[in-house]
């Protein structure tokens, strides 16, 4: 048989989701008898999760050969035997099934941490599990026969109990371990009277008991000396005086004190009431802090700032001139975070008013918080790249707008100066209609005063007539100086007019050549990027998370 040579420490159990979907009613208004039948055994370190189906690296087939019996009021005892010949494994761990199959509860160590126990081949493994359950599930589980179980001994049940080692009576920490006649005289005093060696805390000394100390009660030998001694006033009270030498010698040990009585004073040295003086405390002093809403002079501890600033700044926006998010800070990217790893930040998600489903986060509700994937994870903002701009409330200057949505740039309506495209230096065909046939008035110009000569001759050929050639003789053209050369009258300087039939009133229609529907190009100037931005700084946007 193969054991455990030292006591396992507390491991959990992790319930598996078909293990409770198991253990659910067919309404699902409560829980079902259920009934364990056999336990597995995993031969590696695995991730206990909920959403295991199967043990993984089991040994085997499962082990029927397990009793069990409920031990307290949330406790079951469970004892596994392994009697498989030839068998050699370490167990890291273990998992229970129902009698349909399914998988329970799963529980492992960690690789670090070493096997629970190690099956050799001629060894009885030997494996004694005590379960504790949650109010929820107590008295439903129906365990295998009971006649080889060797439960642990309860105030309830009779069992194997533990030795207690002499340091673990003195820590007194164990709630089920035995203490032996040896380890219970070396610890307890006996009640006819025992000398203590070591140091005595008194927790309380009334001043109603003080008459058990009559001669007061003196702190030595040593190197100081105090002398407690109870006295009364006038009246009767008691008081109790507290005397010691007023500078000890070299080595003196320093002498504890508490003072609880409410409505007392500590007066030190000769500072009047309502006087001020300085305290010095030697080491790491604490005290019980004020209620989280206190407002009163009472001290606050380094537990209430620090829960304090923690409950203020969980989901506070911090954007600050740095590359890399400080200290409980996340880079506010939309990242999709663990609910179980950032317990504060989901709850402040919760009551934010802002946590909306992931199809609506992926629609354009990049401001909110969405419920992730619906059990584990959640996703917070993403606000890279973007400006805040303050939520409307009202206002009507961004009317109609949902809490967390995005929107895109825009300018606000403007005009812009266009031009057309140069055409050139052209022109267009022209003409006139007919008017008909019609005449238009007109003058010569001016001759000076002359006349005309009138020359006649004999000779046919030329020059018959030539102007001059006064002298030329009949028909042959010889000059006999008979012929004359006549002139007109003279006429004087004159004009000639002529006219000519007049048209009457009327008008030239000019006509242009049709080109037909046409556009003529406009252009206007591009000028900007892909986004509508002011003038800005970009700096780091972190979210707080704890």
């Amino acid at each position: 048989m193969t054991d455990a040579s030292e006591r396992v420490p507390a491991m959990r159990l992790t319930i598996t989701d078909a293990g409770r979907a198991a253990l659910l009613s067919a309404k699902r208004d409560g829980f079902r008898e259920t009934r364990i039948v056999g336990v597995g055994l995993s031969m590696k370190a695995f991730d206990a999760t909920p959403d295991l189906k199967k043990l993984p690296y089991q040994s085997g087939e499962m082990l029927r050969s397990i009793a069990g019996m409920q031990v307290g009021e949330h406790q079951i005892h469970l004892t596994v035997k392994d009697e498989r010949e030839g068998a050699t494994f370490p167990m890291y761990g273990f998992g229970l099934y129902l009698s349909d199959g399914v998988l329970l509860g799963v529980c492992s160590n960690t690789q670090k941490q070493g096997p629970i126990m190690v099956k050799t081949k001629s060894s009885v493994l030997m494996l004694s599990i005590d379960v504790f359950l949650n109010a929820n599930t107590e008295g439903r589980f129906v365990l295998g026969d009971v006649s080889f179980a060797v439960p642990p001994a309860t105030t309830i049940v009779q069992g194997v109990l533990r030795l207690a080692t002499q340091e673990a009576v003195e820590m007194g920490a164990e709630p089920d371990t035995a203490v032996t006649p040896k380890t219970a005289a070396q610890t307890f005093a006996k009640l006819t009277g025992a000398v203590f060696r070591g140091p005595v805390t008194t927790p309380e000394i009334r001043a109603d008991r003080l008459a058990s100390f009559p001669s007061g009660l003196e702190v030595g030998p040593g190197p100081s000396l105090y002398h407690v001694k109870p006295t009364s006033d006038l009246n009767g009270n008691p008081h109790l005086s507290i005397y010691g030498q007023s500078h000890g010698p070299s080595g003196a040990l320093p002498l504890p004190m508490s003072i609880n009585r409410w409505g007392g004073q500590l007066t030190v040295g000769n500072v009047p009431l309502g006087g001020t003086m300085q305290l010095k405390v030697a080491g790491t002093a604490s005290a019980a802090h004020p209620p989280p809403t206190d407002s009163s002079e009472l001290l606050a501890t380094t537990q209430w700032v620090r829960a304090l600033v923690s409950d203020c700044a969980v989901g506070q926006i911090v954007q600050e001139p740095r590359s890399t998010p400080r200290a409980n800070h996340l880079v506010v990217n939309g990242a999709l975070l663990s609910r179980e790893r950032y317990p504060q930040l989901w709850r402040y998600a919760q009551s934010s008013g802002l946590l909306v489903s992931e199809e609506q986060w992926l629609a354009g509700r990049h401001g909110c918080f969405s419920t992730g994937n619906n059990s584990t994870m959640f996703r917070i903002p993403d606000v890279r790249g973007e400006f805040i701009r303050c939520a409307d409330a009202g206002r009507g200057l961004d009317a109609g707008r949902e809490f967390g949505t995005w929107q895109d740039s825009q300018n606000r309506r403007h005009s812009h100066t266009a031009t057309s495209d140069a055409a050139g230096h052209h022109g267009h065909e022209a003409w006139t209609d007919a008017q008909g046939w019609h005449a238009h008035d007109g003058s010569t110009s001016e001759a000076e005063d002359h006349q005309h000569i009138s020359p006649f001759g004999e000779s046919t050929d030329y020059p018959w007539g030539k102007y001059g050639d006064r002298n030329q003789h009949g028909s042959n053209g010889g000059k006999d100086n008979d012929n004359s050369w006549p002139l007109t009258s003279p006429a004087g300087r004159h004009r000639h007019s002529f006219g000519t039939n007049g048209a009457g009133t009327h008008a030239h229609a000019v006509g242009i050549s049709v080109v037909g529907d046409h556009l003529h190009i406009i252009r206007v100037a591009e000028e900007g990027a892909v986004e509508a931005r002011p003038r800005n700084i970009a700096w780091l946007t972190t979210i707080r998370y704890q």
